[in-house]
């Protein structure tokens, strides 16, 4: 089956994802934003704590944090709709000469497979803001998934 185990069951993140989302759920709860469950509802706290960072960080806190915090995010928020997308695979961690984020993809009812860069939508959630909304972000994966390409 696609993006499932020989049990049926989706495989666990690799370890830089798992490890990554522990992290954001550690930095939410310690901003006060729990609910960080990878529920499809965890996805408006996440969006609440980029949003803070969109916000209130300087420039030269961006430029400290930035990488850390996308990638922090990004794992969280990926692995909240690959646990809750069920045509999600697994994540491709590409190698370090490819210049790209982890990512997976989603097949379309249609049968056309979707690349999903959460790690990208973060990063863009923290520097153009608000237009980048992750529970948009999440709702228009599910639209594509279920309407096609």
């Amino acid at each position: 089956m696609f993006g499932k185990s020989k049990k049926g069951q989706k495989e666990k993140p690799p370890v830089l994802i798992q490890q990554a989302s522990e992290y954001a759920i550690k930095i939410g709860n310690g901003l006060g934003f729990g609910n960080l469950d990878f529920s499809p509802g965890s996805l408006d706290s996440a969006e609440r704590v980029l949003d803070k960072f969109s916000k209130d960080w300087t420039e030269e806190e961006r430029e400290e944090n930035i990488v850390r915090e996308t990638v922090a995010w990004g794992a969280y928020i990926g692995e909240t709709m690959r646990r809750n997308v069920p045509s999600a695979a697994d994540w491709v961690i590409p190698e370090p000469e490819e210049g790209k984020y982890p990512y997976f993809t989603c097949k379309a009812n249609d049968g056309q497979l979707v690349e999903v860069s959460p790690m990208d939508k973060a990063y863009k959630r923290i520097i153009s803001g608000e237009s980048e909304s992750i529970p948009f972000y999440y709702k228009t994966l599910l639209q594509i998934i279920n309407t096609g390409i």
